[in-house]
């Protein structure tokens, strides 16, 4: 056993961690800059997100405005990169099932002329790294797989452990459907238009009239099967070789964080809550963990009260 006692947050979605980690910084539980995330997924969610205000010194501030931009501005692949661009990361270890060839890169993210919400993103080169950017930030990334992660040296001792839930078992393109209800006018106007904009920004979307009601239809609902998603077996497989890699390692994390994904459909849903179960039952045989859920953590921020751990 792993002495010390780890606070473990599982959340519904993965941007929520954003949350988490703020409560972290603010708590003095984890340090506010170069720390190393291992990333345990079966995406990398490096996305680069569309903000519409700037996030400089975001864990500075208080908690209801770092809530409203995380659900607001931030989506479930696009909260790493923020996280970097803060200073609060310095090392990405995604590691994932299936990867091919492990890779390691030198990246940077900054922001357009410094206003810190127009964020980029890209490989470090030296005549880059020789200009002058205002808010520069350089990181390692690396693609691993369980394997790789027993080999590549973490760049320092402050570790974030980020697991979602489908990296054991993954849906690879969940079809969430959602009607809108829409006038008979737009309803004419989508049929009867070759190139209506939604035709071009949506993937899959069609309209329909029922009982003097028109409505869109997004990502109407079909049978396909995913590649990604496995049978309990491999799942048990898979968590237990990532938690022996861990223990074999030696890693203790400074904070957990597990998302569900299961309302985005990643995780799939006839499986997402044995895999919780049986992660946190083994991740508990190696650490001393103490266990909350984002709901705890919106309690806290409502009363304004700290959670002790």
């Amino acid at each position: 056993m792993l002495k010390g006692e780890i606070p473990c947050f599982v959340v519904e979605e993965h941007h929520e961690v954003i949350l988490v980690w703020a409560y972290l910084i603010k708590n003095g539980l984890v340090k506010s800059n170069r720390n190393t995330l291992l990333h345990i997924d079966d995406h990398s969610d490096m996305s680069v997100p569309f903000l519409d205000t700037s996030i400089d010194n975001l864990f500075d501030k208080n908690y209801n405005l770092i809530k409203s931009i995380t659900y607001n501005q931030l989506g479930i692949a696009s909260f790493i990169v923020p996280a970097i661009y803060l200073g609060f990361i310095d090392q990405v270890s995604w590691v994932k099932c299936g990867v091919q060839k492990n890779t390691s890169y030198e990246m940077y993210t900054c922001s357009l002329n410094g206003n810190g919400k127009d964020l980029m993103l890209g490989k470090a080169r030296e005549d880059l790294l020789q200009k002058e950017f205002l808010d520069l930030k350089t990181f390692i990334f690396n693609r691993l797989d369980i394997q790789g992660l027993l080999t590549k040296e973490c760049r320092n001792k402050n570790i974030l452990l980020d697991i979602d839930l489908d990296y054991f078992s993954s849906i690879e393109n969940p079809q969430n459907e959602i009607k809108i209800q829409i006038t008979k006018s737009e309803y004419l106007n989508f049929k009867d238009s070759t190139y209506h904009p939604l035709k071009f920004e949506v993937g899959k979307i069609e309209v329909s009239h029922r009982a003097g009601k028109y409505y869109y239809i997004i990502n109407q609902k079909i049978n396909c099967s995913s590649r990604r998603k496995v049978d309990f077996e491999t799942i048990d497989n898979r968590i237990d070789d990532l938690v022996m890699a861990i223990k074999r390692k030696g890693l203790k994390p400074n904070g957990i964080t597990i998302s569900r994904s299961r309302y985005s459909g990643y995780t799939p849903i006839d499986q997402w809550q044995y895999i919780e179960q049986e992660l946190l039952s083994k991740l508990k045989e190696i650490y001393e963990i103490r266990s909350y859920h984002i709901s705890d953590l919106h309690q806290m921020i409502n009363e304004n009260e700290g959670i002790t751990v």
